[in-house]
């Protein structure tokens, strides 16, 4: 998939230098949930087992175009606090160096249009931890309706208690909406 900027690629395992350079950043993992990586071994694993070997998982490699540079993964994967087929929760992160430059955006609107017109899906849902800032604002950027909050949800790679955020849109509620995607 390929929007102004970007291409959304599948993983390969020649990728895993990359990611780790995007996975070893503390500013990546832990707001998501997950460790920051020791080395490539542990990235190429990452890439196999979940980006290219989880079938509940249609993970991306975000790529700009003026460079081939990787930065970042994009994802549409179940859903699973619901249990409805036509439902499932977008997953993304981004480089820190990248951030706040309207990538993340980007690539949401392009797998969220794949999502709705190609996987055919009625509902895409997305969730957050509450530290989360700069993921809370991609989804309220995007539109996203929250729905629902977790208190006490687990915790975090650093020990951290957390909250879960969760928000939906519908299909229709996506369509309705005037894209714009901002240049760099």
């Amino acid at each position: 998939m390929e929007s102004e900027r970007l291409v959304l690629r599948s993983w390969t395992d020649d990728d895993a230098p990359a990611l780790f350079e995007i996975a070893k950043d503390p500013l990546v993992g832990p707001p998501c949930g997950w460790a920051v990586h020791q080395n490539e071994d542990e990235s190429l694993n990452v890439i196999r087992k979940i980006l290219t070997g989880n079938p509940d998982e249609k993970a991306f490699a975000i790529e700009r175009k003026c460079d081939g540079k990787i930065i970042g993964n994009i994802s549409l994967h179940r859903d699973t606090l619901r249990k409805n087929d036509r439902v499932m929760a977008l997953g993304y992160y981004l480089g820190s160096s990248y951030r706040h430059q309207g990538y993340m955006h980007e690539a949401a609107v392009t797998l969220m249009r794949f999502g709705f017109e190609e996987l055919q899906l009625e509902y895409i849902s997305v969730e957050h931890f509450s530290f989360n800032d700069d993921s809370r604002k991609v989804i309220e950027r995007l539109g996203f309706t929250q729905t629902g909050h977790i208190p006490h949800f687990g915790l975090s790679p650093d020990g951290r208690e957390i909250d879960l955020i969760i928000y939906i849109m519908s299909k229709d509620d996506f369509f309705r909406r005037q894209w714009y995607i901002p240049h760099s």
